[in-house]
């Protein structure tokens, strides 16, 4: 099968889970990508930038290394303007 087939096949799978379910649950993709102070050990430093490619960074909630409770949305908002200005200000100066 193509994979634009297989994709297809998918979301309808998905939305007929919906259907059948009476309640939509969210999720917030967490911890996947370390922040931090240790090369080493963290995948970037505390704002986001990639330690191997100048120029890439992340902003959203893959650097919050745990759960930090129900609905992170707003945290997650918080650490992506702080991360975005603070790559205005490095970066594009």
């Amino acid at each position: 099968m193509e994979q634009a087939t297989l994709l297809r096949l998918a979301a309808d799978v998905a939305r007929q889970q919906v259907k059948e379910r009476s309640s939509i649950l969210s999720a917030y993709l967490i911890g996947s990508v370390a922040a931090g102070e240790r090369p080493l050990g963290e995948a970037t430093d505390d704002f986001g930038r990639i330690r191997e490619y100048p120029g890439l960074y992340v902003v959203d909630g893959s650097l919050i290394p745990v759960g930090i409770g129900a609905n992170p949305s707003l945290s997650i908002t918080a650490l992506a303007e702080r991360n975005v200005e603070h790559i205005l200000e490095t970066d594009f100066v």
